[in-house]
Order: C-alpha cells, then structure tokens, then sequence
C-alpha cells in the first residue's frame, strides 16, 4: 500500500476543486512563489502598522496633547449701526495679519441693513449663513452662483438685507475655515 504522502504528491493541486492552472498548462505546480508573495505581503503590512502606530506616537519631550491649526478669532464687532448699507470684503489670509478672510469678520448692524459681500481675493468662495457643516438656510450666495475671484463686479458680489434682529453667523462652503459674524440690533 502506498502512503499517504506518495498520494498526496501525485494528485492534482485543486482550488475549489479545479485543477491549478499550471496543471492545465502541463508544468509542475510550485506553491513556493506564491508562498514567498504572501509572506513578503505580510511583513509588509506588519511593517506598515507598526510604523503607523509609531508616527501616532509623541516622542520624549514632545507635547503629548495634539493641537489644532489656530482659528481666526472674529474679535469684537465694529459697530456699523449708522450705516445702511455695508460692504464686508472677501481678502486673501495674506493680506489680513489676523488670518481672517474678512476685511470685516465680526460687524453689529440695524435692521433694515443691506450687507453686501465682494471677492476681491484670488479663490472662488460662498457666503453661507450657519456654522461650518451646519447651514442654517437664511442666505446663501449658492454653489451654483459661487463669488468670483478678483472683484469681477457683480459675479464677485453677494448682497442680504437683515430685516430681524439676531445673531448670524456665515461661513464659505467651499474654505469651512472661512468664518464671520453679523450681529443685527433693533
């Protein structure tokens, strides 16, 4: 009786009970490749882990608390409840030492106050009312009307009239980052 092995040995190498490829071309199966492939596959991606948990890691001496890219403080109002109309520009960070995208990011206004906001930065933006993530539905300039850059007249331009007193927040949709203030006093 022959033994298990020599059975073993002579039969077909089968994957989900068809013959292995190499079977049916005629050549000797040699699972040593494939094996080689699926360890070098392995290591790799313990590696890889074990880099990943290594960079997630503070080093001696480093903070261990992780910090966030500073937000631009919107500071107190400038209090602009004399005029009727109000222009609040659209500027590139660099031009801004604040880091603000406003010439303007936080302005109290009276109801009944036209705010009109102009691009003359170098991006397309939109003016949002709401929070980041969370827009509220008072105004919107609109993903389909974005501000052009560079104060192209009235394709860099967004106007909203505020008729009730309130606080309104805004943001662009396309820079989340980009945040101002409209506070409305009767």
């Amino acid at each position: 009786m022959r033994s298990l092995r020599w059975l073993l040995l002579r039969m077909p190498h089968t994957t989900a009970g068809w013959p292995h490829p190499c079977r049916l071309e005629g050549r000797r199966y040699n699972p040593a490749p494939a094996r080689a492939e699926v360890l070098l596959g392995v290591l790799s991606l313990v590696s890889l882990s074990l880099l990943l948990v290594g960079c997630g890691q503070p080093g001696p001496g480093e903070n261990q608390t992780p910090t966030l890219a500073p937000v631009p403080t919107l500071g107190a109002p400038v209090d602009m409840t004399g005029s009727q109309h109000v222009t609040i520009k659209i500027i590139d960070t660099s031009a801004n030492p604040d880091g603000s995208w406003y010439d303007q990011p936080s302005i109290k206004v009276s109801v009944g106050t036209s705010v009109t906001w102009i691009n003359v930065s170098a991006a397309l933006h939109t003016v949002t009312s709401g929070d980041p993530g969370a827009p509220d539905g008072r105004f919107d300039s609109g993903m389909e009307n974005l501000l052009q850059p560079g104060n192209q007249g009235a394709a860099s331009a967004f106007s909203f009239t505020f008729t009730k007193p309130g606080s309104y927040s805004y943001f662009c949709l396309l820079h989340p980052a980009m945040i101002g203030l409209v506070q409305v006093v009767a």
